[in-house]
Parts: structure tokens; sequence; C-alpha cells
């Protein structure tokens, strides 16, 4: 007899670990599309103002082309200043590349974690 409710014991204990097993998973499952679909917000987000800012950027060096172009009374020359200002940045951004990356992953990363570290019910916060 003791056998017997042992084994019941055993068999309602494994059904309740399947079930919060999968309930678990299913917790996870829901969290990581949340935090995927803000990562998608934010990246469409910035993608859209990064446009804007290129667009904005690209008309205010053709002007500063012009103008100074104007100022030369060259405008071939104008415009060879600004492209010569670009190749500068250029060469600055590649000589700097790594602190580069790491300042915008570490970026990326703490706008994608800020939330999950807060959160009592992150997975980073329970203990197992």
């Amino acid at each position: 007899m003791e056998n017997q409710h042992l084994g019941t014991l055993l068999s309602a204990l494994k059904t309740d670990a399947k079930e919060l097993l999968a309930t678990k998973f299913e917790w996870l499952r829901l969290d990581m599309l949340e935090k995927t679909s803000a990562t998608g917000s934010v990246l469409i987000y910035s993608l859209i103002i990064l446009n804007i800012v290129f667009f904005a950027l690209l008309f205010a060096f053709l002007a500063f082309g012009l103008w100074i172009g104007d100022l030369v009374h060259n405008l071939a020359g104008g415009f060879a200043i600004v492209t010569l200002f670009y190749i500068l940045l250029l060469f600055v951004l590649v000589i700097c590349r790594k602190s580069v990356f790491r300042t915008f992953q570490n970026w990326f990363l703490k706008a994608l974690y800020s939330d999950l570290k807060d959160s009592d019910e992150s997975p980073l916060n329970q203990k197992i």
C-alpha cells in the first residue's frame, strides 16, 4: 500500500514538473517575443531618425559646398573642400573604429537590457 501511495505521489510530482516546465517555457517565449518586438520598434525608429538626419546633413553640406564655392569664386573648389572634410571625417572614423564600435555596442546592449535588469519577473533575477 505504501508503494502505491509513493507511486501516486511521484506520478503527481512528475505531472506538476511537466506543467511547471511548460509554463516556464511559455513565459520565456513570451518574454523574448516582447523584447524582440521592443528591439524591432527601437530599430525602426532609429532608422527613421537616421534617414532624416542623413538627408538634413546632405542638404546642409550641399549648401555648405555652394557657400564655400561662392566664397572662393569656384563652385568645384567649394565642393572639393567639403569632400576633403568628408574624407578627413572618414579617416578619423577608421582610426577610431574600435572605440566607435564599442560605444555603439554598449549603447545597444544597455538599451536592450535596461528594463530586463529592473524587472522582478526577469529571468536574470530569478533564482534557480
